[in-house]
C-alpha cells in the first residue's frame, strides 16, 4: 500500500465533507486497486492554541429547541433552572461559525446535582456512538458521552469540548472527539443533561469568549446574546426595517440535509441564496406576526414554498417546505434557519 494525503482549508459554516476516490486501470480491463484506512481529520488553524484577544463569542442556550430529541427531551424535559428527579435538561446552540474557525469550545454550566450516581452530559452527533447502547440518543442519530457518572458536583462547570477524552468517566476516543468537533463546526450543537441535575444556566464559549462575565444562577444570561445570533459590532443594531435580519444560515431536509446561506438585498424582501450542493436561487421572504413564508425560484426551474414559525426571540425559524417543477415531481420536507444581522 502507498500512503497518500492531502490538506486544505475548510470554509466557514461547512456542515459536511464528502470524500471521493477515483481509480483508473493502467493495464487490462479491470480495476484491481485497493484503498484502506481512509479518514478526514480536522484541525484548528495553525498556531491557534491561544485565540486572538477579543475574537471570541459567547452564546446562551436555547432552552427546549424543537430539533433537540436527545434522551427524554420529548417526554420528560425540565426547563433550565427548574425541575427535580428523572427529568432531562435540553439545551441547543445555533451560531455563525467564526471566520477563524473553532479554536476552542467550552460549555459553561451552573448545575445543582441532586443525584450524581446516574447522570451524564450528552451531545448529539450525526452517527451512532458511545451512548446509543442505552438509548441516550433518543430521537437523534447518535450521541456522545461528554461527562459520565459520577457527575461533577459543580456548581460551576467549564467543560472543554475539544478535549472530552480528559473526562475519564466518559470513555471517549479520538473518534468520538471528532464527532463532537463535527457538530461544533456545523454551527448547531444539541446538548442534554440527564436526569437528576438541575441546570440553572448554560453558555457556549467559543475561541476564549469576549471577556464578559459568564452566567450563573443569579445572572442566567451573563450579558451574552441569545444563541442563534452573533453579537453585532458596536453601532450595528439592525434597522427597524430588518426585523428578519439580513443573514440566514438555513438547512432543509428531504432524503438528506442540505444547508446554505441566505443574504438580504438591502432592506427589501428579496434575498439571494446559495447551498452546499451548488444550487442558487432568488427568494422572496415575508412575515406576518410569527409566521414566515419564503418563495424560492432557481435558474433551473425549481420552485419552492417554505412556511415557518419564528421563535420568541426572533432569531430562529423552522417549518415545512415543498419543492416542485424541476422535472423530479413534487416533494415535501422540513427546514430551519438561524437568523442574524451582519452590519454592512
Amino acid at each position: 500500500m502507498l500512503l497518500k494525503s492531502r490538506s486544505g482549508q475548510v470554509p466557514p459554516s461547512t456542515r459536511s465533507i464528502q470524500v471521493k476516490i477515483y481509480m483508473d486501470h493502467l493495464v487490462g480491463d479491470e480495476i484491481d486497486a485497493y484503498a484502506d484506512n481512509i479518514s478526514v481529520v480536522l484541525h484548528g488553524p495553525s498556531g491557534s492554541d491561544q485565540p486572538p484577544a477579543g475574537g471570541g463569542l459567547v452564546f446562551n442556550a436555547i432552552d427546549g429547541d424543537p430539533d433537540n430529541h436527545l434522551w427524554y427531551c420529548d417526554t420528560a424535559r425540565a426547563a433550565l433552572g427548574t425541575g427535580g428527579y428523572d427529568q432531562t435538561r435540553c439545551m441547543s446552540f445555533r451560531y455563525q461559525v467564526p471566520a477563524e474557525g473553532i479554536q476552542s469550545a467550552v460549555l459553561h454550566l451552573d448545575v445543582e446535582v441532586l443525584d450524581a450516581s446516574t447522570d451524564a452530559l450528552l451531545v448529539a452527533v450525526d452517527q451512532p456512538s458511545n451512548c446509543n447502547a442505552w438509548g441516550g440518543n433518543g430521537g437523534m442519530v447518535g450521541c456522545v458521552y461528554v461527562l459520565g457518572s459520577p457527575f461533577p458536583s459543580g456548581p460551576l462547570l467549564d467543560v472543554d469540548l475539544l478535549n472530552i477524552q480528559a473526562n475519564s468517566n466518559a470513555g471517549n476516543t479520538p473518534e468520538s472527539q471528532q464527532l463532537v468537533l463535527n457538530e461544533l463546526i456545523g454551527g448547531v450543537l444539541h446538548v442534554a443533561v440527564q436526569d437528576d441535575t438541575i441546570v440553572h444556566c448554560a453558555q457556549l464559549v467559543l475561541n476564549g469568549g469576549d471577556g464578559r462575565t459568564l452566567c450563573d444562577r443569579n445572572n442566567p444570561s451573563g450579558g451574552a446574546p441569545p444563541s442563534g445570533t452573533d453579537p453585532p459590532p458596536a453601532g450595528s443594531n439592525p434597522p427597524a426595517t430588518l426585523a428578519l435580519g439580513n443573514y440566514w444560515d438555513a438547512c432543509e431536509t428531504y432524503s438528506g440535509t442540505i444547508c446554505g446561506i441566505w443574504t438580504r438585498d438591502g432592506t427589501s424582501n428579496t434575498w439571494y441564496a446559495s447551498w452546499s450542493n451548488g444550487a442558487t436561487a432568488t427568494l422572496i421572504i415575508t412575515q406576518n406576526g410569527n409566521q414566515v413564508t419564503v418563495e424560492r425560484s432557481d435558474p433551473n426551474g425549481l420552485l419552492a414554498a417554505y412556511v415557518g414559525t419564528l421563535n420568541a426571540d426572533g432569531n430562529y425559524v423552522s417549518g415545512t417546505v415543498t419543492w416542485c417543477c424541476d422535472g423530479f415531481g413534487t416533494r415535501s420536507g422540513t427546514w430551519d434557519a438561524a437568523i442574524s444581522y451582519v452590519a454592512p
